[in-house]
């Protein structure tokens, strides 16, 4: 059933280790302990593992109170080990539901679910890691059926924007200057193809080393837009990876207009919301994903929208009169530096 998945189990209480190793094992997985995260990183470096447990609450050392270092590792693994499923088991009663909820936003994609410490977690526990492990599978294996986008991650620079109107003009600027000088720029447009996997692509953009993101008032409202820049943030190092140019329309230099777009996706939940109540549930297949993507979009717009803010991006008319000058410069430093 399981093909003996190796699952790392970050867990300090003795009892709950022995606990959570019996009800694994049973089920065939093989369980490997570390009881803090200096131990679960050796282990991560020693082995290959199917899926991790974490423990969200525990002493550092004994001489520390027992605080969410938990939380250190899972900003560990999703840097450096993306593509290792976790799920959060924690005996606290602190956290209510929604703040569960923001917990497992703020460590996607790396983890899939949130569970405390009951007597049930004997059974769910295992349920819920064959669950996450079969999706993993046929994510997997539908990714490697489905026509891939003809291109690497080498020297490309991927560009992520809003089609039509200023936004589709100024990338049809940029894609001719930097081609003029050597520099392949990977969009849709033209690298998709017919029936090309839309997900896929934008995933591969998430994951581009260097992205030029168009920022407007579309792309802020555009569920594909922001599934891509949510796709960039979650692959770390988006400060470095990124180079936005900001459209006039975005409003995203005062708070008060970035709220707007707080409210915007609000608007979007709940109208996704009232829709999905007038469907029976076993009709909502691949409805459910959408309100994840708007609840993501909601939660971490703010924060990303304020990273912008941070970035001296230069006005588009700056850009065009200098020919694009210092934002090819930038992209050229990054791919030296990555190379």
């Amino acid at each position: 059933m399981t093909d003996k998945h190796r699952i790392l189990v970050v867990e300090d209480d003795i009892g709950w280790q022995g606990i959570i190793r019996k009800a694994l094992e049973k089920y065939g997985y093989s369980v490997i302990h570390a009881n803090n995260i200096d131990e679960a990183k050796l282990r991560l470096q020693e082995y290959q593992f199917s899926l991790a447990t974490v423990d969200l609450n525990y002493k550092e050392n004994q001489s520390t109170p027992e605080q969410e270092y938990g939380t250190d590792l899972l900003e560990y693994i999703k840097h450096n080990y993306p593509e290792l499923p976790c799920i959060i088991i924690t005996a606290s009663d602190d956290r209510d539901e929604e703040s569960a909820v923001d917990l497992v936003l703020d460590f996607k994609p790396v983890v899939r679910s949130y569970l405390k410490k009951t007597a049930q977690i004997r059974n769910t526990l295992p349920k819920k890691i064959e669950m996450i492990l079969a999706t993993c599978n046929k994510s997997d294996k539908d990714i490697s059926e489905k026509p891939q986008p003809k291109y690497g991650l080498g020297k490309e620079i991927f560009i992520s924007y809003a089609w039509g109107g200023e936004s589709e003009e100024i990338v049809n600027q940029l894609d001719e200057v930097l081609q003029s000088k050597g520099i392949t720029i990977v969009r849709d447009k033209r690298d998709l193809g017919f029936k090309g996997c839309i997900k896929s692509f934008m995933e591969q953009i998430g994951r581009g080393k260097a992205v030029i993101v168009v920022i407007s008032d579309k792309y802020l409202k555009s569920e594909n837009c922001m599934f891509e820049l949510l796709q960039i943030a979650n692959h770390g190092q988006f400060y470095d990876r990124i180079f936005p140019i900001v459209l006039a329309d975005a409003k995203i230099y005062k708070p008060i207009n970035r709220i707007k777009y707080i409210d915007y996706w609000e608007s979007q939940i709940r109208e996704l919301d009232e829709a999905m109540k007038s469907v029976g549930s076993a009709n909502l297949q691949g409805i459910r994903e959408g309100i994840d993507l708007y609840t993501e979009i909601r939660t971490t717009i703010a924060k990303l929208t304020t990273i912008l803010t941070d970035m001296n991006a230069l006005t588009p008319d700056m850009h065009r009169a200098s020919g694009f000058r210092k934002l090819i410069e930038s992209i050229e430093e990054k791919i030296n530096r990555s190379n």
